[in-house]
């Protein structure tokens, strides 16, 4: 058995949604519907196999080999799931397999589509090698552009890293519809105002931020904890020994990333540098937890070693092989954006979608967020117990849909509510 072309490419393309089907196919079977938890199903076709089978490494799944997934794959593949087309296509290192298995199964019609597709990715002198190759062995075709439009994406990158960049130049331009940075008070706070901005709000937001990340964590035990009058196994007793060392780790990655604001202020560190100094918050967030040994192990490192999973979600984060990857591909778009918003909305977005670390992913992305905002003249801003759903619904839909338009718009709406708020206590 292998799956069939088109779901071969989506695993081969690291789209991390569960599908609600996968068509498999299978010599000895009739064709019948497998029912499956949660709602999913498997198609089971009976028809014949590839002559190439590969196993996928990460979960074991039978798929058809890369050139001739791409040249199998159904006629409106490339028009439904362009970005798993273009990152299929950018995996192909030479056209020596394409061409032998287009000759073998006379697979004219996706041979032209793949020709096209090069192309349409920046790919040319691969198309006209794929061509001379064809009509070399009694095959000529003339390139077909499977897609609406050409996007140019890099040689030798792994599948993760082209398709992060076609997921950006995809929503970037959805997030700067909501952008609100023109209705900010001031252009740039002075170091007095980050730091009563952020003594402010601090209290609040490790409460909220916290009990995203299912800890326990009250605004009384965050100012027990930031006053400094306690003692460990008392505040413990009271409030549960996690939930008080995820407060004191918060304290100190809040006040890391209160430094590296201040730093990027004063012209130590550029906006667009400070996803550079998340591995330091990671650090101070996780040391109460190691001082007092209440993870494991794998839990402090920066990048996880594990296969990552969010419970109730049809998104699967990165694999763990794939994560350092992910995460310099990530610190390149970042450092290459000009706008504040779409750093601040797809910076946060895209560690939530990475899922670089266990555990708390979703602190980081919120310090991120907001040291963006704060460093470009915009409020702090604290995603409330009445808006926690939807930024969690948004996230999926971001992650399983691509549709990031309610993530930036609840971020948007954030800010004009906290911006608003700024105005009349001036």
């Amino acid at each position: 058995w292998c799956l069939s072309a088109d779901d071969s490419l989506m695993f081969m393309s690291e789209n991390g949604e569960i599908p609600f089907n996968l068509t498999v196919r299978a010599e000895v079977v009739q064709t019948h519907v497998e029912r499956l938890p949660a709602g999913k199903e498997l198609l089971v076709v009976g028809a014949s196999l590839p002559k190439f089978v590969e196993r996928e490494k990460r979960f074991g799944v039978r798929l058809y080999q890369l050139s001739h997934a791409l040249l199998a794959a159904s006629p409106g593949f490339c028009l439904v799931h362009p970005i798993e087309a273009r990152t299929c296509l950018a995996l192909l290192r030479d056209t020596e397999d394409v061409t032998r298995v287009a000759l073998e199964e006379k697979l004219a019609t996706g041979a032209a589509k793949v020709a096209g597709g090069l192309m349409s990715i920046g790919f040319p002198i691969m198309a006209e090698n794929l061509l001379i190759r064809l009509e070399n062995g009694n095959m000529k075709v003339e390139p077909d552009n499977p897609f609406q439009k050409d996007v140019t994406l890099n040689l030798y990158e792994s599948a993760i890293s082209s398709r992060m960049r076609l997921m950006w130049m995809c929503m970037r331009e959805r997030v700067l519809r909501e952008d609100v940075s023109g209705r900010r008070i001031t252009k740039a706070w002075t170091p007095s105002e980050v730091n009563d901005i952020m003594d402010k709000a601090f209290l609040k937001d490790a409460a909220s931020t916290l009990c995203l990340q299912e800890m326990n964590v009250t605004e009384a035990l965050a100012r027990s904890v930031v006053e400094g009058k306690w003692e460990y196994e008392v505040l413990c007793q009271e409030a549960g020994e996690e939930n008080v060392a995820a407060t004191m780790g918060y304290l100190e990655a809040y006040r890391l990333a209160r430094t590296d604001i201040l730093d990027s202020l004063s012209g130590g560190c550029e906006p667009q540098k400070l996803f550079e100094r998340i591995k330091g918050w990671h650090t101070a967030l996780m040391q109460p937890f190691r001082d007092h040994g209440l993870l494991e192990d794998e839990s402090y490192r920066f990048y996880r070693r594990k296969e990552g999973f969010v419970i109730g979600s049809d998104h699967i984060p990165v694999g763990a092989d794939e994560v350092p990857a992910a995460m310099d591909t990530l610190e390149e778009l970042l450092a290459g954006e000009r706008k504040p918003f779409v750093r601040a909305v797809l910076g946060a977005f895209f560690l939530e979608y990475i899922q670089p670390v266990h555990k708390v992913t979703g602190v980081l992305a919120r310090l991120y967020l907001n040291s963006q905002l704060v460093c470009h003249g915009l409020p702090w801003i604290t995603v409330g117990e009445e808006d926690q759903s939807d930024y969690q619904r948004s996230v999926e839909e971001g992650s399983v849909n691509l549709f990031i338009h309610n993530f930036a718009k609840l971020i948007a709406k954030q800010i004009e509510t906290a911006t608003v708020e700024m105005s009349k206590s001036c």
